[in-house]
């Protein structure tokens, strides 16, 4: 059990219709507030094609507290396609959002991946027939494309594996499952608050 926080401070530019610049700050904190988790900078580029369609494209660096290595810097890029379909009140949305993650840390490169490629794939439901409020619903898959593959051979005797072979980052596999129900009320047009529950599960390959 922990408290934690989120702060951003982010800024949008509209260059033309349709089209937007976008930079932010992060800052997370853990440990009720008592160490900071990691600090992060963006900057991106986004565009709306129709009602039904938008791009983006975004970088950013970031530094994260590592458990044994202390602060940790990378470099991530990040491309976005999200695709959304109205309904009377309703609103579906897909978000299709490819990251290359570059680790710039000490890392064994037969257990991790130094350039990480994940696919992230969200489903969202939203209700917008109140005033203020609304009710949303969200299922998010990130499916890791290139982490590290072996062979091995297993001995039942002793209950073991042995005779390793690296294979290369050839191995690719959903490595978290997240879903939540919300409700973001609108206290202006310039506040409003967010109420979720979140489920996740996470599930990692080790060598």
């Amino acid at each position: 059990t922990d408290f934690s926080t989120r702060t951003s401070l982010a800024v949008d530019k509209r260059l033309s219709k349709g089209l937007h610049l976008e930079a932010e700050y992060e800052l997370r904190t853990e440990n009720a507030l008592s160490k900071i988790d990691r600090h992060q900078l963006s900057l991106g580029l986004s565009y709306k094609f129709n009602d039904w369609l938008k791009g983006g494209v975004s970088y950013t660096f970031f530094d994260r507290y590592g458990t044994t290595a202390g602060w940790e810097s990378r470099h991530r890029l990040s491309g976005s396609l999200t695709f959304a379909y109205r309904a009377g009140d309703w609103r579906f949305s897909l978000r299709e959002m490819l990251q290359l993650t570059h680790k710039t840390e000490d890392l064994n490169v037969y257990q991790e991946t130094r350039n990480y490629l994940a696919l992230k794939s969200r489903f969202k439901v939203q209700y917008k027939g109140f005033a203020h409020i609304e009710p949303y619903a969200l299922l998010e898959l990130k499916t890791v494309l290139n982490d590290p593959a072996c062979t091995a051979t297993w001995n039942a005797a002793s209950s073991s594996y042995s005779n390793y072979s690296f294979t290369g980052y050839t191995d690719a596999y959903i490595t978290r499952y997240r879903g939540g129900l919300g409700i973001e009320w609108k206290i202006s047009p310039q506040h409003a608050l967010n109420f979720y529950g979140l489920a996740d599960y996470y599930y990692e390959k080790n060598i």
